[in-house]
């Protein structure tokens, strides 16, 4: 007889692995159910439910004992570390205890932003650096996440989440900025959400590198940054950054510049950018269409009530046309209406925007 080959004998060893693999787990539950325990995969959720209880209780003493109990049965499992650090931070745990607890779940789960998201909240009255710390882990997790998939939702969601915790917390956010002012993406995500004077510290800070800084951002997350930089104080610097910036005509940042002179009081400037970003003159006369042709033999009749009444409507129309609304522009500038000729050309920038 031919004798067996060890290629053989090697595939027969590996096909048998998975029957031995069963049978010692069935032992191994089966001993575990003699003796009257519950076998350890399902001792989980003996503890959360035992953990909960204590909590709901105000036990804080036996919480933290029942912590330690789930993380000496559950050692891989980083929610077993986030009870015990929270039942120190309620109790009389240190806070080298806590960092403790909290480094060891970070350690069992590292790449979860939720993770280290969750034990920041921990830290909140307790020390403003270590949650923040704690928030930029979580998204300097995220940031790994948005490499792999090649975009930035997940850590911009991950500071959205941080900034409204931090909201009423300007030492938070501050400590949070020192950690992520170096990613472009959540330096800006933290310029829109920021507390305006928190805002304006920054920008003051930066001195003759503000412009540099700015262009530095991504368009989209600078864009967004500049349009909470004109509800600011300091919204006269943020118009004279666009304005050096806007060109070719119409430019970039046209309708940015119309809605802050509109705001400003300057409504006849408002009204002259969006009427050249359009590519029309306020001095001549209507453009030709339908509602032209109506209004001149309105005007013909002598009907001038008429006439507003059909330029009022077309300016404020559930689905107001674009030309139509280049129409109400000229007309209520030309009548010296420039409340009227702003509403006009704002709702023909949106419509434009729309379109696009």
């Amino acid at each position: 007889r031919r004798p067996l080959r060890r290629p053989y004998l090697w595939r027969c060893g590996v096909q048998l692995l998975p029957a031995v693999f069963f049978i010692t787990v069935a032992a191994w539950l089966g001993r575990a159910a003699a003796t009257g325990h519950p076998p350890q995969p399902y001792r989980w959720p003996r503890h959360a439910v035992e953990l909960l209880g204590l909590l709901e209780a105000r036990e804080y003493a036996k919480g933290e004992l029942a912590a330690r109990e789930a993380i000496h049965d559950f050692p891989l499992h980083h929610h077993a570390y986030q009870w015990y650090a929270g039942f120190l931070a309620t109790f009389l745990g240190t806070e080298s205890e806590m960092e403790a607890a909290t480094a060891g779940g970070r350690f069992v789960e590292p790449v979860l932003p939720a993770v280290a998201a969750d034990q920041a909240g921990l830290w909140i009255g307790i020390d403003a650096d270590k949650e923040a710390e704690a928030r930029a882990e979580a998204i300097r997790r995220a940031l790994l996440v948005d490499r792999r998939s090649k975009s930035a939702a997940e850590s911009l969601r991950q500071l959205n989440r941080a900034m409204r915790a931090m909201q009423d917390r300007p030492d938070s956010q501050r400590a949070l900025l020192d950690r992520i002012a170096g990613e472009p993406d959540l330096l800006a995500g933290w310029l829109r959400s920021a507390g305006a004077p928190l805002v304006e510290e920054y920008l003051a800070g930066l001195g003759h590198g503000l412009d540099g800084a700015i262009d530095r951002l991504p368009a989209g997350p600078r864009m967004a940054f500049l349009e909470r930089w004109m509800t600011l104080p300091s919204a006269p610097a943020a118009a004279a950054y666009m304005e050096a910036r806007n060109v070719p005509p119409p430019g970039p940042y046209w309708r940015q510049l119309a809605t802050y002179y509109a705001n400003a009081g300057d409504k006849p400037r408002a009204v002259a950018t969006v009427a050249a970003a359009e590519g029309f003159s306020l001095q001549g006369g209507l453009p030709p269409g339908e509602l032209a042709r109506q209004l001149a033999e309105l005007q013909a009749q002598g009907n001038s009530v008429a006439v507003r009444r059909l330029v009022r409507e077309a300016t404020e129309a559930v689905r107001p046309d674009p030309d139509n609304l280049r129409l109400a522009v000229i007309w209520h500038a030309g009548a010296g209406d420039w409340e009227m000729a702003w509403r006009a050309a704002s709702r023909l920038a949106t419509a434009r925007k729309k379109g696009q």
